[in-house]
Formats: C-alpha cells, structure tokens, sequence
C-alpha cells in the first residue's frame, strides 16, 4: 500500500465488499503512518459501524471529534471552517443514528441538534430530532420540529403527512386534516 490515500480508499472498498477483516487490516496500516488524522479515525469509525460493531465506530469517531480542529480558532479561514463544519456535521449524524438505533433517544437528539448546528441547510436532521422526541412519547416536541422543518421546506410533503400523522395521534382530528 503506498499512502494514506490509497488505505482510504482500500478501507471504502473492502467495507462495500463487506470484507471487513482486510478493511480492518488497512485501518491499522493507516493509524500508523497518520498521526491522530481525523480522517483515519473517521474511515475506521465507518468500517466499524458497517461492521456492526457500534460501540467500536463511537469510539473511532469520538477519536475523530477530537482530532478536528476547533471551529472557533481564529486561524480557520472561511473554507477550512466550512470543511471543518463538513466532518462535523457527518459524524455528528451518524454518532446520533447509532444512538437511534440503539434507541437512546436522547444521546440521538444531542447529537442531531449538532449535527444541524453545523450544517442548518438539511432540514432531514429536523425530522430525525422529531422522531427522538416521538420514540419517547413528546409529541408536542415532534410537532414543534416537524413544525420548522415545515417552515423551511414546505414543498416536501414529509412533513405535511407527519404533522397530520401526530395531530391524529394526538385525537385532534381537525388540525390533523389541516395538513
């Protein structure tokens, strides 16, 4: 193997093929020419979570957020920010979607609200801090985020049909046909 680079993409390839031994083979291989590099601790956590071993891709991704550069270090120029808000944004996503899965509902929350609070332009983040709040029986916090994400994407009819969905849960028949 000959570079980081290439060890990315071998450890993309052997978690597509689902050949997850020799992918772990190439995580190794790239931890060890790669010091605490965000990205080697990030393909790791993927391959991890491919894998199934959930708690092994939340360790590699906490290793990930911790690597990342400070968002608020003054150095940061517009574009690195945004790329630094970029893997922000993505680990925070899939952290919270093992915590979903997992069904801790509130680590999934924690970590969705960051994973908008780094990119606000994907209103689907809305819609999976709702569903955290309707897994546990706060349908007043699912209709309040269904609600934004309404605001901001009225043409997606996804949120239309989860409003009128609550509404009906909540035996209020009327606002429920409203949308």
């Amino acid at each position: 193997a000959r570079g980081y680079k290439n060890l990315l993409v071998k450890i993309k390839i052997s978690s597509i093929l689902e050949d997850y031994i020799l992918g772990e083979e190439y995580v190794k291989q790239l931890l060890a020419i790669t010091n605490r590099w965000p990205l080697a601790y990030l393909a790791a956590g993927q391959l991890a979570n491919a894998s199934g071993q959930t708690q092994q891709a939340l360790l590699d991704y906490n290793l990930a957020l911790l690597n990342i550069p400070d968002i608020n270090d003054p150095r940061l120029n517009e574009e690195h920010l945004k790329s630094v808000q970029g893997y922000l944004y993505f680990i925070h996503s899939r952290i919270g979607d093992i915590y979903r899965e997992q069904k801790d509902y509130p680590a999934a929350r924690n970590h969705y609200q960051l994973a908008y609070y780094n990119n606000p332009e994907d209103f689907t983040i809305l819609k999976k801090i709702a569903d955290t709040y309707y897994y546990q029986g706060d349908l007043a916090n699912a209709i309040k985020y269904n609600l934004r994400g309404l605001a901001h994407n009225p043409q997606d009819y996804n949120w239309s049909l989860a409003l009128g969905a609550l509404y009906w849960e909540l035996d209020n028949k009327q606002q429920a046909l409203v949308y």
